[in-house]
């Protein structure tokens, strides 16, 4: 399970961290980002894998950790393959029509309406955690 929601407050156990905000909006040009490989360092006490998936045409900028680990447009069916992290933000052109899958393979969305949404979640003591396995490169 993942902590937290859609602009929400940090849980009480997350809220003493010394976390710095992330400002996340789309770029000018809807070019998408290439994003190398890189070896993943686990920063927060739970770690997690999430891949975003879209349900129609929608534009994604996802950060992990501070990170932007993918910024583009994913056509229906695409998705931004899995990423790990202990913190996420991800910005949606439709939040409706965005699939959130976790570390444990289970499928979820953050809400049901087709317009922009902001959202920001973390890992925690319920999240499967990173599988070094499962990394890319």
């Amino acid at each position: 399970q993942i902590a937290g929601s859609e602009n929400t407050d940090q849980p009480e156990e997350e809220a003493e961290a010394d976390t710095e905000s992330v400002e996340v909006d789309p770029p000018a040009d809807n070019d998408q980002i290439a994003v190398e490989p890189t070896e993943y360092v686990k920063v927060g006490e739970f770690d997690t894998m999430i891949e975003v998936t879209a349900e129609e045409d929608i534009y994604i900028t996802f950060v992990a950790d501070g990170n932007v680990v993918f910024d583009g447009d994913l056509s229906n069916g695409d998705s931004t393959g899995a990423f790990p992290g202990s913190e996420f933000e991800v910005y949606t052109s439709s939040g409706g029509a965005t699939l959130f899958t976790n570390g444990c393979g289970e499928e979820f969305y953050f809400g049901d309406d087709m317009s922009e949404a902001n959202y920001e979640f973390g890992a925690g003591p319920t999240s499967c955690a990173v599988d070094p396995a499962q990394l890319r490169g």
